[in-house]
């Protein structure tokens, strides 16, 4: 449906941690409300009329999760993310797409460094050249 066009940052991107949910912020120790990734996919999802039963596992871009130690469990290590690090993806279909920035700032989380920042999406109906071509 889409292809990995450009990737122009120096670290890894995550495929293994499910979208944040109340479940995962108890188990990381936060008390009360949180918004979450889980929430914010439902209420996009619901605004284009599409009432799902399960919100499918992201792409976490820029997120480093390593696997560690002897029983594999998942980590979550900083990423080297800088101002202007992206990716390019190019439909190859038309699609519906949702985008959350992550919101897990639980303090002494290495996801996000107990603070989140914006993401900035740009869409284009303009084929995609890369540069040299």
């Amino acid at each position: 449906m889409m292809t990995f066009v450009a990737d122009a940052w120096p670290g890894v991107h995550d495929m293994l941690w499910r979208a944040c949910d109340p479940h995962l912020y108890a188990l990381a120790g936060f008390e009360g409300y949180h918004p979450s990734c889980n929430e914010n996919f439902r209420i996009a999802a619901a605004r284009m009329g599409w009432n799902i039963q399960e919100v499918p596992d992201p792409v976490d871009w820029f997120q480093n999760t390593p696997v560690e130690g002897d029983d594999l469990q998942l980590g979550s290590g900083r990423g080297p993310t800088n101002a202007g690090d992206h990716v390019i993806l190019r439909a190859e279909i038309d699609l519906n797409v949702i985008a959350t920035a992550c919101a897990f700032d639980v303090r002494g989380s290495k996801i996000n460094g107990d603070r989140c920042t914006g993401i900035r999406l740009e869409v284009s109906d303009t084929p995609f050249a890369p540069e040299g071509n």
